[in-house]
C-alpha cells in the first residue's frame, strides 16, 4: 500500500493533547462474547483541534480508554468549542464480572 495516498498528520508540527470528555455511556450487546460499547461525548477545544485517536487497555477490572486530540502548533483557530461524539467497542475478552470503564478522567461502571 503507498503510503503517500494516505496523508498522516506531521506529529513533529502537531500538538497532541487529552480530550475533554463531557459523558460516557455503556451498552453490552448480548452476543457471545458479549460485545461491550463505549458511546464517548467530549469537546474539541478549537476550530483546528481533531480526534486524534482512542487507546485502550486493561488492568485488572479497570478498562482505560484514552481518547486524544491533535492540532497544529502556533497555529491561528477560531475559539470555538465543538461537541465531539464516537462509540468505541472495547477490544478485550471480558469474563463475567464487575469492572470500571474509564475515558480519560470520567469513570463508568459495568457488569457483565
Amino acid at each position: 500500500m503507498d503510503s503517500a495516498s494516505y496523508p498522516t498528520p506531521d506529529l513533529a508540527q502537531s500538538e497532541i493533547g487529552l480530550m475533554m470528555i463531557d459523558s460516557v455511556a455503556v451498552t453490552v450487546k448480548e452476543s457471545m462474547p458479549p460485545q461491550v460499547m463505549v458511546e464517548i461525548n467530549g469537546m474539541l477545544n478549537d476550530g483546528c483541534t481533531a480526534f486524534h485517536e482512542a487507546k485502550q487497555s486493561v488492568e485488572g477490572n479497570t478498562i482505560k480508554i484514552e481518547v486524544t486530540t491533535i492540532r497544529p502548533k502556533d497555529a491561528m483557530c477560531t475559539q470555538e468549542i465543538s461537541p465531539f461524539s464516537t462509540t468505541i467497542q472495547v477490544d478485550a475478552q471480558l469474563q463475567p464480572g464487575e469492572y470500571t470503564i474509564l475515558v480519560n478522567d470520567v469513570a463508568e461502571a459495568l457488569k457483565l
